[in-house]
């Protein structure tokens, strides 16, 4: 009778787990504590924006999922200066609108992406239509992690 229970929580959670679908998963980068998951669909865009630090003008990093994979696709940012690009690889788009610069078919691939949460300007991850305040979810100055955790194929720690 036990291993009848047991067996049937297994197929329950892993069931649960599968209708979830693949996450995009905030977590301390040291402890790996959950902050947050949300839905997001292979191919779909997100960003983190943020005042950059040296040079206290608006950056925009710009992802999208493939697989378990965060491909950084373009950066948008407005002004030259310490910490931003002024040279760039032969296969990247290079764009100006208005006050911004967009360098575009980055095309960096990583398992997961770390930021510090800043101190004195907010970390915003766009995604979904959604703005979510990353100082007021994760606390300032937090090392975070995003990662992708698809159904069966990774935990939703």
């Amino acid at each position: 009778m036990a291993a009848v229970v047991v067996l049937t929580a297994a197929v329950a959670v892993i069931f649960d787990i599968a209708k979830d679908g693949t996450r995009l998963v905030i977590c301390d980068r040291d402890t790996n504590q959950r902050y947050a998951s949300y839905d997001i669909a292979p191919g779909e865009e997100f960003s983190i924006s943020f005042i950059h630090s040296v040079n206290i003008t608006e950056v925009t990093d710009v992802y999208y999922v493939d697989g378990k994979t965060i491909v950084c696709d373009r950066c948008v940012y407005s002004s030259f200066g310490a910490g931003m690009p002024t040279e760039w690889e032969e296969d990247w788009q290079v764009s100006y609108e208005g006050d911004k610069i967009t360098i575009a078919g980055l095309d960096i691939r990583q398992e997961e992406v770390t930021y510090i949460v800043g101190t004195v300007y907010d970390h915003v991850l766009h995604l979904g239509g959604e703005d979510i305040v990353l100082n007021e979810l994760c606390g300032k100055n937090a090392e975070i992690t995003l990662k992708i955790r698809t159904p069966l194929f990774g935990c939703f720690r």
